[in-house]
């Protein structure tokens, strides 16, 4: 099967992102660092890049902007979303172990609510150590007391 198109791939992501049709539809690739690890060397590919060439990814580039405000833990993004390292046996992933908006009023009204994250400061990925949001969150105020 042929799938390289005529099209580099950031082409490809500008005309879906205009709503037009590309050469064919993007690819995009999620894995732990084992399987990738073990596909690179499955498929004799010498660098992650290389990989991404020999599988006809389209790697997507970040749009966002720049962070700007207070200092925020490793293992905390941009939105204040906490992250915990997960071991399942053959391998690790990252996982979302707390959510700022857990603490409104909206949620508190939702009876769903997703596994693994916390409404009363389950906030595993967050060492308070490194940072004053993080003592502020597991203090029980909620991430959105700090907006």
């Amino acid at each position: 099967m042929h799938f390289k198109g005529s099209m580099t791939p950031l082409e490809r992501w500008q005309v879906l992102l205009q709503h037009k049709k590309p050469d064919r539809i993007p690819l995009d690739y999620w894995a732990t660092p084992e399987v990738s690890q073990k596909l690179m060397e499955h498929l004799g590919c010498s660098s992650y890049h290389a990989l991404m060439e020999r599988l006809h990814i389209d790697t997507l580039v970040s749009v966002s902007p720049n962070y700007v405000g207070p200092s925020l833990p490793a293992d905390m993004d941009a939105f204040r979303i906490g992250y915990r390292w997960v071991d399942f046996g053959s391998g690790t992933y990252s996982k979302a172990v707390y959510h700022p908006m857990l603490n409104t009023a909206a949620c508190r009204k939702s009876k769903q609510i997703s596994p693994g994250l916390s409404r009363t400061g389950g906030i595993t990925a967050i060492s308070p150590s490194r940072s004053k949001v993080a003592r502020h969150i597991r203090s029980g105020a909620g991430a959105a007391s700090l907006l």
